[in-house]
């Protein structure tokens, strides 16, 4: 509706040239203006729909006429900027976005440069520096290719305010970046400019509690410190890595906002991103930074990726595996399914699941038994899918792993731990074969309970692992177990019986 409305405004200005112009100009300006209560926002918006119709057009008018014509608007436009409000941000976003619209920047000079004129200001608010880039985001958005000098500008005046302390200037920061589809400014150059300080993010190992781990020689370090210089090498710390994490949230936000903007497939440079996300994507102490990596992650998983790219992506996949938090492990390996789900006709050459076969069997066998469990139950969620085969190399390697000697629970304490965690593999990888076929059993299915059946009093957390895993089978084979039982042998049935059938006791 609003369209249409400046379009037929645009229509009059346009067949009678400024005929009519200044018998709008002071309703133009009275209905701008306006800051009452209740009904500033329908006033403002018919103020808006009148100018965009005045602006759009003066396509065809002389330059003395147009010329006039700014001398006019810049001063209006300057003062609505200043005194855009939450409710019209939406109008005043399409005001711009449509006077903008297939129009030459050329003829339009003058209202592209009131708009890069500072869009941050000093002593303005957060609403009000994030309103303005709105609006420069909306024109500028629509000039795609043909407006490559205002973009450089724009995004050197932009980088020095990358750790803004406020979010929402942050996020459109990050937005107003990632919204053109030029290739003017190169998005490598970007990159090349905060991946720098964006490095030391990667190598952080984060506790439980979303705290940063410290190393035994900082540890030392500090000790061996005077309280004073302890203090301010700790608040110096603290504030570089709060700008760093700033930092780090505008790009997350461009990241989301490009990926999801971009009409060609992951570029190889955004990879180099890959391995901070998935460190910091388990952050628990900042709540903002878990979600924008989740989100940011997320769009990265669902990406296109091109074939000639696919080696990147694996390097990365290999460099995350490598980094000092287990935490990223997990994180890459949610990446993995996905990644691979939404790039299945690429991903599907031998080769690269090949690559991908062993990175999970590399995984299944890590130290952090969050890690194995999650190796599981992507293995289960590939295997399902018919990227990866269920081959008699895989059962057999397996199950080798889950013959690993162990003592018993009472001798715990003196278990080997490098024996536990590859006997615990093994029987996550049985557990996850199991679980890739919920609705049917397959020739090898019987066999591979049969062998979990022998760990159901196996030490933690192999124990847990059998038991949720037989229990997982009993519940999705429940109701069509008439016809999967006839797959078991008599003996078979009765030992699967006998775990999953809880014993009655009367009083």
């Amino acid at each position: 509706m609003l369209i249409v409305k400046k379009r037929g405004h645009a229509g009059l200005f346009k067949n009678y040239d400024d005929t009519f112009q200044p018998h709008f100009r002071s309703h133009i300006v009275e209905l701008l203006s306006d800051r009452s209560h209740g009904h500033h926002e329908s006033k403002q918006r018919c103020g808006m729909e009148i100018l965009a119709g005045v602006i759009r057009g003066s396509k065809h008018w002389l330059y003395e006429e147009v010329n006039a014509l700014w001398d006019w608007v810049i001063p209006i436009l300057r003062t609505s900027l200043d005194n855009i409000t939450s409710e019209t941000l939406k109008d005043w976003g399409t005001f711009f976005t449509v006077v903008s619209e297939s129009r030459d920047p050329r003829r339009l000079y003058r209202f592209f440069e009131m708009l890069m004129d500072k869009p941050i200001r000093e002593g303005s608010s957060s609403f009000e520096d994030s309103s303005r880039r709105f609006a420069v985001q909306n024109a500028l958005v629509q000039q795609e290719w043909r407006v490559p000098e205002l973009l450089h500008r724009l995004l050197e005046f932009l980088t020095p305010y990358l750790s803004n302390k406020n979010k929402n200037v942050r996020d459109r920061i990050g937005s107003i970046t990632a919204g053109s589809s030029t290739k003017s400014p190169h998005r490598v150059d970007f990159v090349q400019k905060v991946i720098p300080r964006l490095e030391p993010l990667k190598d952080l190992v984060l506790s439980d509690n979303g705290n940063n781990g410290s190393s035994k020689e900082e540890e030392n370090h500090r000790e061996t410190s005077s309280s004073s210089e302890k203090m301010e090498v700790e608040d110096d710390e603290d504030e570089e890595r709060k700008t760093t994490i700033r930092l780090c949230k505008t790009v997350l936000k461009w990241i989301s906002d490009g990926l999801g903007r971009m009409f060609t497939s992951t570029t190889p440079e955004l990879f180099l991103f890959l391995p901070v996300i998935c460190t910091l994507e388990s952050e628990t102490k900042d709540e903002e930074l878990k979600t924008d990596c989740s989100m940011a992650l997320a769009c990265f998983s669902q990406a296109l990726i091109q074939e000639n790219n696919v080696t990147v992506c694996l390097e990365t996949i290999r460099e995350v595996m490598g980094l000092k938090s287990w935490h990223s492990r997990v994180a890459i390996l949610g990446y993995i399914q996905v990644m691979v789900y939404c790039n299945l006709f690429t991903m599907i050459q031998t080769k690269y699941k090949k690559e991908i076969q062993n990175f999970l069997l590399h995984l299944i066998c890590d130290d952090q038994v969050e890690v194995r469990e999650m190796a599981a139950i992507t293995l289960s969620g590939l295997v399902h899918c018919g990227f990866l085969d269920m081959d008699k190399d895989m059962l057999e390697h397996f199950e080798i792993l889950s013959k690993n000697k162990v003592k018993k629970r009472k001798l715990a304490d003196s278990m080997p731990l490098e024996a536990l965690i590859k006997r615990h593999a093994g029987v996550l990888g049985l557990s996850a074969l199991v679980e890739a076929y919920p609705y049917n059993v397959p020739e090898f299915m019987p066999q591979i309970l049969m062998d979990l059946s022998n760990h159901v009093n196996d030490p933690q957390p192999i124990q847990m692992t059998v038991k949720k895993t037989l229990s997982n089978f009993r519940r999705t084979h429940h109701y069509n177990w008439h016809d999967h039982k006839q797959m078991f042998t008599d003996d078979q049935l009765v030992i699967l019986t006998d775990i999953l059938v809880s014993p009655t006791y009367y009083a």
